[in-house]
């Protein structure tokens, strides 16, 4: 990538599974199966578009955002061909929140023994297939796993009753935290750098945020983000931004929604690197001649990043193509 744009492809399973023509139940339960569908997906994207590798290395046996509600009780099932959904609620009265205990054993806890059971069955195979597996528990923000374990109620708890989801994010950050700490043993390596998923978070407003998801996400950070610090979230408006530089965030990748824009993050965040995403609707609906003009626009306007994120099926091809076009024509211009 040259150093005036950087600009990405992100494949998500719902699309690798589609180019791969196998299922994600299959994909997040068999192990086989996610390493046929990485390796027919790669091959495929390389010889459609000559976008990244037609080889696959790693192959991650994770890439779930549920595994710290599961160690607190969320019970997962895997559709045939939909992503995982958690089952029910964990929380259906307050008072359960006082039931919630933190596992000792991590490696029996919750979605870990799945992923171990994965990591270490394609760890012996992969003198066979060349690949490595990479070990990874996905990093939710404690508010998020909160809204997973209580559901929808918690947006009207944090005004009624404060004091309880304070104690709710309590343990959920605990767990988060000791989480990490089981994944740096198994794994023999310290955390020094921590990427977050918090797409609940700008769902809250400004000073619900401030006072129920930022002094949490402060303290994990804090714990495992000695280097650098990145979030995903999909939700911040602009009055949420302010967080990002408090959190000391150092990427932030950003998202379209609730009014944001490239301006507002420039405005707010002029000295933090973050990636511009295209949303879903833009990349199904557009045609290749508004993909490439919008691409220059969010340049023009000061996004240092640009994320062609395929997370929905039926993305025409020739806007995946439109995209890596002005991609490398601006690449090559150095704007």
């Amino acid at each position: 990538m040259g150093n005036a744009i950087q600009w990405d492809i992100g494949v998500e399973p719902e699309v690798t599974t589609e180019y791969a023509g196998t299922k994600l139940g299959e994909y997040y339960t068999n192990p086989d199966v996610r390493v046929e569908t990485e390796v027919k997906a790669r091959k495929k994207f390389y010889e459609l578009y000559g976008y990244g590798s037609p080889e696959v290395t790693f192959v991650g046996v994770s890439g779930l955002f549920y595994t710290c509600a599961t160690v607190l009780g969320a019970k997962l099932f895997f559709p045939e061909d939909t992503s995982p959904q958690v089952q029910g609620r964990v929380i259906n009265d307050l008072s359960d929140i006082k039931k919630l205990k933190i596992p000792k054993d991590f490696a029996s806890a919750g979605l870990i023994p799945h992923v171990i059971e994965g990591y270490e069955y394609l760890k012996k195979k992969s003198d066979i297939t060349g690949i490595t597996p990479c070990f990874g528990l996905a990093k939710q923000s404690p508010l998020g796993t909160a809204t997973v374990l209580r559901g929808t109620e918690i947006f009207y708890d944090v005004v009624t009753n404060p004091d309880e989801m304070k104690a709710l994010l309590e343990i959920v950050t605990e767990t988060a935290i000791r989480i990490i700490r089981f994944e740096e043993e198994f794994t023999g390596k310290k955390f020094e750098s921590m990427g977050m998923d918090d797409d609940y978070g700008g769902l809250f407003s400004p000073d619900i945020y401030e006072e129920f998801n930022f002094p949490y996400m402060k303290r994990v950070y804090d714990e495992f983000g000695k280097n650098s610090r990145s979030v995903h979230t999909e939700t911040l408006a602009k009055g949420h931004l302010k967080f990002l530089r408090r959190l000391g965030i150092t990427s932030y990748d950003a998202w379209p929604y609730n009014n944001l824009t490239v301006e507002d993050v420039k405005e707010e965040l002029p000295d933090i690197y973050f990636s511009w995403n295209f949303t879903t609707k833009e990349i199904l609906s557009d045609t290749p001649s508004q993909i490439k003009e919008k691409f220059g626009q969010y340049v023009a306007a000061g996004a240092p990043g640009m994320v062609l994120d395929l997370c929905a099926r039926g993305v025409p091809g020739e806007n995946i193509m439109a995209f890596i076009e002005v991609a490398r024509e601006i690449e090559e211009k150095g704007v």
